[in-house]
């Protein structure tokens, strides 16, 4: 925040549990059903949340 990368409004909290929670259940999705699709879908559409969320 303080070097202008992250939105002065941005919650710290939230957006760690919901990276956190994403990424884990990505990382189970693709361990449960063997297939590694579900860990980049996840990995993408973080990708774009913290651009268009968080980024400033």
């Amino acid at each position: 925040i303080g070097r202008g990368e992250v939105r002065p409004e941005a919650d710290g909290d939230e957006i760690a549990t919901v990276l956190i929670a994403a990424l884990e259940g990505g990382v189970m999705l693709s361990t449960l059903y063997g297939d590694p699709e579900h860990a980049q879908r996840t990995s993408d559409y973080l990708s774009w949340y913290l651009q268009a969320n968080v980024s400033s």
